[in-house]
């Protein structure tokens, strides 16, 4: 292995931690003290490797189990306990609010069940109307644990919310009272620009526009009957905005900008803060996502004048995606 490839092995370290923490249940306890003794050590210059080994594989575990772990208060913890709840709740409107069949849906950040706090998300359904992104509502509602996929072949729905930290689904049984209202600049405008490719793509492409929709901007909701059948057919992958298609569509608008703006760094810059912008766009899809880091990490190597090195990029988006969520690892 060459001496520049210094991620390799803490990353695969990490990794094998992370499977490890999902095989078995090590009490979070018992590696807050093994981690400092194994650091303290690492002072003795002859089990120095080793304890760096144990190190990061216990890290792994750690941050595992920490993602596991959820306040007695968290949604998922209460439809631990109860399958089903119906009760007044309150909570935040913390994505698009998206309609269909006169139904409407969006991501719900709870605040309070009844008289008590609570954490947590749910995906909502509702037939009020006029409601937005950063709305803080009052509703009575029935929430209910996310059911898991009956069919290994299939699109298992509950992995895919459980992997966004979405642990139940909501439906109001009263009409929504808005109680507030709280946004942030950056998802708002993010909001408005995939609305804006939405109803491009519709204009454009008519019929074919939820397949052009899933490809483009990650949105597949057009397509569940034809995504079941590619799950099925092992070609999923094909309904996905890949990793590939952000490679290109940076290489096309780093060429146009190298064109206009003589200073290079000026150009990765702003291709990097497009990436950003995109990957949120695509609600940062695992594929997006690791695409967008691994640009970013090689833009970064360019501008701090490194040599990049492909393994260490690799390995640097494996580290980042799983130490942000785990669950990526199993995606």
């Amino acid at each position: 292995m060459q001496k520049n490839q210094t991620l390799v092995i803490p990353a695969i370290l990490w990794i094998l931690g992370i499977i490890i923490a999902r095989q078995t249940a090590l009490p979070i306890s018992l590696l807050l003290v093994a981690i400092p003794i194994l650091l303290l050590s690492s002072f003795n210059k002859k089990i120095r490797f080793i304890s760096f080994c144990l190190v990061v594989i216990f890290l792994g575990i750690l941050r595992f189990d920490i993602q596991s772990e959820f306040p007695q208060n968290n949604i998922k913890t209460i439809l631990k306990n109860h399958s089903h709840i119906t009760q007044p709740i309150q909570g935040r409107i913390i994505s698009e609010v998206k309609s269909k069949d006169g139904n409407y849906s969006f991501i719900l950040e709870l605040h309070q069940i009844k008289e008590s706090k609570v954490t947590g998300k749910i995906k909502f359904y509702t037939r009020t109307k006029n409601l937005y992104y950063g709305d803080i509502i009052s509703v009575v509602a029935t929430i209910k644990e996310l059911p898991g996929s009956t069919n290994p072949a299939s699109f298992d729905y509950k992995e895919f919310l459980d992997a966004k930290m979405i642990f139940g689904t909501g439906y109001s049984i009263s009409s929504i009272s808005k109680i507030g209202h709280r946004t942030n600049i950056f998802n708002n405008t993010v909001i408005i620009i995939r609305k804006y490719l939405r109803n491009r793509i519709n204009d454009r492409f008519g019929e074919h526009a939820g397949f052009v929709k899933a490809i483009v901007i990650a949105e597949k909701d057009e397509i569940d009957a034809k995504r079941n059948i590619m799950c099925r057919a092992g070609l999923s992958h094909l309904l996905a905005v890949s990793g590939l298609h952000v490679g290109l569509l940076s290489l096309i608008i780093l060429s146009v900008l190298n064109v206009f703006i003589p200073k290079r760094n000026i150009s990765r810059i702003i291709i990097m803060c497009l990436l950003i912008v995109y990957a949120a766009i695509c609600l940062w899809a695992p594929s997006v996502s690791r695409a967008a880091i691994m640009i970013i990490l090689f833009f970064l190597a360019k501008i701090l004048q490194r040599k990049p090195v492909a393994n260490n990029i690799l390995f640097a988006s494996l580290l980042i995606i799983t130490v942000i969520t785990p669950n990526q690892l199993f995606s």
